[in-house]
């Protein structure tokens, strides 16, 4: 969960109207072998969003490599 926990904590730091939840564990927490925790983040402009996450995927790109990022997700799982 160290990578969610940057990643939200770095999202926490920028200046935004977006929210950041967690990271807390996925609904299913291992998946093939892996370990899955779960960060979102909502708010009213898209691209402040996206923006915020590239900025961190730039300045940390291990991070990058290890993560996924689901725009409107159908489902949380």
């Amino acid at each position: 969960m160290d990578d969610a926990g940057t990643l939200a904590s770095r999202l926490r730091q920028q200046p935004s109207h977006y929210e950041v939840l967690g990271p807390a564990p996925a609904p299913l927490s291992r998946l093939r072998g892996q370990h899955r925790v779960q960060t979102l983040v909502k708010g009213p402009q898209r691209r402040e969003m996206r923006e915020a996450i590239q900025a961190v995927f730039l300045d940390l790109p291990e991070i990058g490599r290890r993560a996924v990022v689901d725009v409107d997700p159908v489902s949380m799982l």
